[in-house]
C-alpha cells in the first residue's frame, strides 16, 4: 500500500496524516462521526495544505463542509498537532474551479 498524505472531516474538525487508508486518521471508531475526505499536498515554500480528491472509504470532503472548520481553526495532524490559520493557508484544488483559497 502506498502512504500518502490523506485527510478525512471527523465530527466538527478536519484530520491530516500520511497514511495508507483513509480509516487509519480517524479518532472513534464510529464511521458515521466522518462526513468525507480527500488527498493533500503541503507546499512549504507558502504554508499551503492543498486538498483534493476524495476517500474511496468515505467519500468526498465537499468545499461547504471544510471552508468552516478551517476558519473556526479545527484542523489537526494525526498526532492531534493543530495547524492554525494564522501559521498555514489552506485551499481546496476543484477540478472545474481550479484553487480555491478557504480563507
Amino acid at each position: 500500500m502506498n502512504i500518502l498524505s490523506k485527510f478525512i472531516i471527523e465530527s466538527d474538525k478536519i484530520i491530516l496524516g500520511a497514511v495508507a487508508n483513509h480509516s487509519q486518521l480517524m479518532q472513534t471508531d464510529d464511521k458515521k462521526n466522518v462526513i468525507g475526505g480527500g488527498f493533500c499536498l503541503y507546499d512549504s515554500g507558502t504554508n499551503t495544505f492543498i486538498m483534493f480528491g476524495s476517500s474511496s472509504a468515505f467519500g468526498k470532503a465537499k468545499i461547504q463542509d471544510i471552508k468552516p472548520i478551517v476558519f473556526n481553526d479545527k484542523v489537526y495532524a494525526i498526532a492531534d498537532r493543530q495547524l492554525s490559520k494564522k501559521e498555514y493557508n489552506f485551499i481546496y484544488r476543484s477540478k472545474r474551479q481550479g484553487d480555491i483559497p478557504l480563507l
